[in-house]
């Protein structure tokens, strides 16, 4: 065990790969080498009770400089003066954020991961994604990072697009992304329900899939902040990467088109009727009972409710309770 640490399971960051394997506090090894840390993988372990977990010296150093992101605004500045060092974490959250778009990962989870690591990389306290549910329907999905002393929470709420009532609906009309200094300030649009959270900065870039706005990616700060350029670029680039994802996403909640079905056991004829071509015809039938073919005088007349490919529907309320029935060829009556 010396060449491992034990640490708490916060530090371990989505969307970083570990060299080493993860092992429990007693040596025991839970995940080989080479794992992604994700969403999943880290609700996985709290799930089991896990809260520490041992991992490779040199894994720790990597994360520790993940991890190394500041909680307020002073520790913000700090980290922008040192534009290396900004530099190269933003290259490392596409490059992450690259290899995941290029495996198997469902869209929404996708999508989330991305903005978080936007929050991470830039010292964010909150982070957003926002779709286009529909043509005047945004759907917002709100995330918190999760850092010492903080529980991660989610907030979902559906804003109209089209208008200037949220960040969100304002930065999907835009060409580049928006950056806010004061949101209660701001003339460009009004979001309550920011302020209710306690926004206080925001950056917001829109998510174009063609020529098409889909929706936007956002991170937002509880403390003043004025966002920089080379910030906006790294999220636009960050929502860029995640824009096929976001398409696939919108299309798989999207409502269905109903489908004709051709089960003719599926309901009774008087609910069929309603979800099929409807016909006003007589036929003439009989029950089938023990598997033998009926007589001629066992044959009544019915009128015909609908036809499929399944089968021929029928009301005949004298017998109920007959639920197989053949079918004369012909007109009733002939």
């Amino acid at each position: 065990m010396s060449a491992f640490e034990t640490v708490d399971i916060s530090t371990l960051r989505v969307g970083a790969a570990l060299s080493s394997p993860i092992n429990d506090e007693a040596g025991m090894k839970l995940l080989g080498e080479g794992v992604e840390i994700t969403e999943n993988l880290l609700r996985r372990l709290r799930d089991r009770g896990i809260s520490r977990v041992a991992i490779g010296q040199a894994d720790l150093s990597m994360l520790q400089e993940l991890n190394s992101t500041a909680t307020d605004a002073a520790d913000a500045t700090d980290f922008r003066e040192a534009s290396a060092r900004g530099a190269r974490r933003q290259l490392v959250a596409l490059t992450m954020l690259g290899r995941r778009s290029r495996k198997n990962v469902d869209p929404v989870s996708l999508l989330n991961e991305s903005a978080l690591m936007c929050a991470d990389s830039l010292y964010a306290d909150r982070y957003a994604i926002a779709l286009l549910s529909s043509e005047d329907t945004l759907r917002l999905r709100v995330g918190t990072r999760a850092v010492t002393g903080r529980v991660p929470e989610t907030e979902c709420r559906d804003l109209p697009a089209g208008s200037n009532d949220s960040l969100a609906a304002y930065t999907i009309e835009q060409d580049e992304p928006i950056t806010v200094a004061e949101l209660a300030t701001d003339e460009r649009f009004c979001d309550e329900f920011l302020e209710d959270l306690g926004v206080v900065s925001a950056l917001s870039a829109p998510i174009f899939y063609g020529a098409d706005t889909i929706g936007a990616v956002s991170i937002y700060s509880s403390t003043p902040r004025e966002f920089t350029e080379e910030e906006s670029l790294f999220v636009e680039a960050m929502g860029g990467l995640v824009a096929v994802s976001a398409k696939q996403a919108i299309k798989a909640h999207a409502p269905q088109p109903p489908t004709e079905t051709h089960d003719a056991d599926q309901g009774t004829a008087e609910n069929r009727r309603h979800q099929r071509f409807e016909y006003d015809l007589e036929q003439r039938v009989a029950p089938v009972l023990n598997g033998q073919l009926p007589s001629l005088s066992a044959f009544r007349s019915v009128r015909v409710l609908d036809i499929s490919v399944g089968g021929i529907s029928f009301l005949w309320r004298a017998r109920p309770e007959q639920d197989e029935w053949i079918v004369a060829l012909g007109q009733g009556g002939s």
